[in-house]
């Protein structure tokens, strides 16, 4: 059977592959499908979403900061603790930085593991929106989409930027 009895009732949110692995990822549990046999990872929390970044699987909990998988155990990474009670909607490296969307306190960077906020115009503004999702389009450019002003288009090596909402003419 796939789901335990404690389970059964957990919906899943999410289906990635890691490592040639196939995970099922709901709020509160972690399956692993490999070679035909599923079994449970103990989650360090209630998460909102499991990300894969540089070749770690990290886990973004609701309270208790952000954790890297090793082996079927999920360990705390430190360095972000500044992050602890912040909603984590997206993790992503770029040109050798990895940027953490945060749900309403903007976008952080940690470069040279250094953790700071993102020094950027627009972080200011994100900094007062619910980031809800975020995706680099390519190497220069990050698409963030918000729950109540749309889209923002972000060059990331100057301060261009625009924003597609109902006022420009994005429907609901």
């Amino acid at each position: 059977e796939i789901f335990t009895e404690s389970s059964q009732n957990s919906e899943i949110w999410k289906i990635f592959e890691f490592k040639g692995v196939i995970y099922f990822q709901g709020f509160n549990v972690l399956f692993s499908l490999s070679g035909g046999q599923i079994e449970e990872i103990k989650l360090p929390g209630q998460i909102t979403y499991c990300f894969v970044v540089q070749d770690q699987m990290l886990a973004a909990t609701i309270d208790r900061g952000i954790f890297r998988l090793s082996g079927n155990e999920f360990v705390q990474i430190n360095r972000w603790n500044i992050l602890k009670g912040n909603i984590i909607h997206h993790i992503e490296e770029n040109s050798g930085k990895t940027f953490l969307f945060t749900h309403k306190s903007g976008v952080y960077i940690d470069e040279d593991g250094i953790l700071k906020k993102w020094d950027h115009p627009v972080n200011n503004l994100l900094m007062n929106e619910l980031i809800i999702t975020a995706k680099f389009i390519d190497k220069k450019k990050i698409a963030i989409g918000t729950a109540s002003n749309g889209l923002y288009i972000i060059n990331t090596t100057d301060s261009k930027y625009f924003n597609i909402n109902r006022t420009s003419g994005l429907q609901n």
